[in-house]
């Protein structure tokens, strides 16, 4: 009802899936639990699907999803898996690795779950990242160029990426 008064025009209501630390014990597993909730409720279904690389605690800036679900009224789904709950800053001294292990694991299940979708029929792909999460959602691009962003993503927004990103020193 939001983004209809908002936008003036009719809107979905925007699918916006998550799966928690405690979810299940390993990234591949949180990846699990994440599409059978995506298959549930037909988040590929939509015309933008985004994946979400959180905080260190788990938090997505709001802003920056509900951005997406107002320029696409609502013809869109999110995604994003708690890797740790520690802040950012913390997170990232004591084991990065969770958060890049973790996006990596998202976004190959979710690129296998696109993938057997007729073509006509898939979703334009979105990342999205603040702090530590823009340096996890980094790492999901084989050798870490811009190219390789602009062939397998159809838009990327990250917040903040740490200067040790992969991506920093090419953009």
């Amino acid at each position: 009802d939001e983004i209809t008064a908002v936008m003036d025009e009719p809107a979905k209501q925007p699918i916006r899936v998550y799966a928690s630390l405690a979810s299940a014990d390993s990234e591949l597993e949180r990846a699990q639990v994440l599409l059978a909730e995506i298959d549930r409720t037909g988040a590929l279904d939509r015309s933008v699907f985004a994946i979400f690389s959180p905080t260190g605690s788990g938090y997505v800036n709001y802003v920056a999803c509900e951005t997406l679900e107002y320029l696409t009224r609502g013809d869109c789904a999110s995604a994003c898996i708690q890797y740790s709950v520690l802040p950012s800053w913390l997170s990232f001294l004591v084991d990065q690795r969770a958060s890049q292990e973790e996006a990596q694991a998202l976004w190959q299940a979710v690129l296998a779950a696109v993938a057997v979708l007729p073509a006509d029929a898939r979703p334009r792909l979105a990342v999205s990242g603040e702090s530590l999460g823009a340096f996890a959602a980094q790492a999901v691009f084989p050798d870490a160029t811009p190219a390789t962003v602009v062939e397998a993503a159809d838009a990327a927004v990250w917040i903040g990426s740490p200067g040790t990103s992969a991506l920093w020193p090419a953009w």
